[in-house]
């Protein structure tokens, strides 16, 4: 157990706010992504009706507003305690205080970074260099990416009756048939620690992962997970008053029901893109570490000579008798980085949301 002090958390270095070294090119990806989230922002500034749009907010009601910024403001709030919570459930401690610098920095650098991640990398970053362990941290950030999707869940069955009333059959179900397809895989995956698996799949990597999932499902029987699942879905009920607030402000009579058929709906599919994208980074990780580990197993084995022959590299090893070819031994080691999943089950279910709701999320 660490106590992270807002004195440790404060010395921020320079180079706390990069993002991860990634495959070859990604630096160029990065400013492809900034140079296309700017020519957005330029095309809808430029068709932007400007004098109606000054008119329109100039009218709004200050209360409504206020009301709608301080439903947000308290948003925040109960974000940050629920990454409080979750920190808790992974073994470490942080203030009330620090838990709201480090999410209103998150959400700061969310907003200006593009992807999804951007604001979690820096918040976790600053969790990482306040004194809480890398484990720690990599476990509260997926653990608080679930309980936002439980808790956003919750709001999502409240307007499920309104929803399908009001919404075609497609749109109103499709937020349940996902609900219900992830948490079959929750419960799946939660257990996969405990599924038996052939010796020359565990290794070191496989085994870290196995004990990352036993954490997790630890943590999420966990008395704080609860009090993170509470905070999630105050955070959400903020979010659709503060809708419904500024709604009103703007003259547009938004009813309570059809705030909650609508808006929970809209976070999860959000939320569900979120987790993909980070369950998928973590795939992607995993088969690095992997790839590591058999090039290392190769280089103490000895050269590889390529056998023109049969068309596949052999590993020349100083022992004769064990000379074979590259992945045989089955497994992933087998399979060709085609043939490997690149962000699992979620990643793919997050695509068929997009196709069915017909925009990109995130």
């Amino acid at each position: 157990m660490k106590d992270l002090s807002s004195q440790d958390a404060s010395a921020m270095p320079a180079e706390a706010v990069t993002l991860p070294a990634g495959k070859p090119g990604g630096r160029l990806m990065l400013l492809a992504k900034l140079a296309v989230t700017l020519a957005v922002l330029g095309v809808l500034g430029v068709n932007a009706d400007w004098p109606a749009l000054l008119a329109r907010v100039t009218g709004a009601d200050p209360v409504w507003l206020a009301a709608g910024f301080m439903a947000k403001l308290l948003a925040v709030v109960c974000a940050g305690e629920r990454w409080r919570d979750a920190l808790r459930a992974a073994g470490e401690r942080v203030s009330h205080a620090l838990a709201m610098r480090l999410m209103f920095t998150g959400l700061f650098f969310g907003q200006v970074l593009p992807g999804a991640l951007g604001g979690d990398v820096v918040r976790g970053w600053l969790t990482y260099r306040g004194g809480a362990s890398s484990t720690a941290v990599v476990l509260a950030l997926v653990l608080d990416r679930l309980l936002a999707l439980v808790g956003c869940v919750l709001l999502l069955f409240l307007g499920l009756p309104h929803l399908v009333a009001t919404a075609p059959p497609s749109v109103a179900w499709a937020g349940p048939v996902a609900v219900v397809l992830l948490a079959l895989g929750m419960v799946v995956g939660l257990q996969a620690d405990r599924l038996p698996l052939p010796g020359v799949l565990l290794r070191p990597p496989v085994r870290a992962m196995q004990a990352q999932v036993a954490r997790l499902r630890g943590a999420l029987l966990s008395r704080a997970a609860l009090a993170g699942l509470l905070h999630s879905a105050a955070v959400h009920a903020c979010t659709v008053f503060a809708v419904i607030a500024y709604a009103h402000a703007l003259g547009i009579p938004v009813r309570v029901l059809d705030a909650l058929a609508v808006v929970p709906m809209t976070i999860f599919a959000a939320a569900l893109a979120h987790l993909a994208e980070r369950l998928g980074c973590a795939g992607r990780r995993l088969r690095r570490r992997l790839r590591t580990l058999r090039a290392r197993r190769h280089r103490r084995a000895g050269p590889v000579v390529d056998d023109r022959a049969v068309g596949h590299p052999v590993v020349a090893s100083r022992r004769p008798a064990l000379a074979q070819p590259e992945g045989s031994e089955g497994g992933w080691a087998a399979l060709s980085p085609g043939q490997r999943p690149a962000g699992g089950v979620a990643h793919h279910l997050a695509r068929v949301f997009q196709k069915a709701f017909g925009r990109p999320f995130g």
